[in-house]
């Protein structure tokens, strides 16, 4: 899991300083052009649009490049993992020691939430449904939420509810 969160915080972080670099980019040129529009517009008439067509031109070339840069950024995937059978029986064991070993309930749930949205268990079965994007983010906030209550929810008084 270090593996994978240094792998998708590596793959975030250029994204973002990408896409930041390029918004920060777009914004300048705004701001140019915006300056070149209101040069034109100057009732006094001391500029020229021939002199300041070529700027503006290459400002909105610029500007919708940029634009298309963004978009391509944030339709971006996270890195795809790949994982062998050996990790695998290691991640397994990894899980099991995390539920029988851990003697906080509460973080064993927290940590679970952060990828699992249910389990069902059958009589001949188990089924688990995880959200495989949430593996890269790591989040802990949420519960696991059971039929079986772990802990006991705190009523409005701050003391277990019935």
């Amino acid at each position: 899991m270090a593996d994978v969160n240094d792998m998708y915080g590596d793959w975030s972080r250029k994204n973002q300083a990408d896409r930041t670099t390029l918004s920060r980019r777009l914004s300048e040129l705004k701001t140019k052009n915006s300056k070149l529009y209101t040069l034109l517009e100057d009732p006094s008439g001391a500029f020229n649009l021939d002199d300041l067509a070529p700027r503006l031109r290459d400002n909105n070339t610029e500007i919708k490049q940029i634009e298309r840069d963004i978009l391509r950024i944030d339709s971006q995937k996270p890195p795809k993992i790949t994982i062998d059978e050996s990790y695998l029986a290691d991640i397994i064991e990894f899980f099991r020691a995390k539920v029988t070993e851990n003697e906080n309930p509460k973080l064993t749930r927290r940590f679970y939430k952060s990828f699992i949205d249910s389990i069902v268990v059958g009589d001949d079965e188990v089924t688990i449904a995880y959200n495989k994007d949430s593996l890269f983010k790591a989040s802990t906030i949420k519960m696991v939420h059971s039929v079986e209550k772990w802990l006991p929810e705190l009523g409005s008084n701050q003391r277990q509810t019935d």
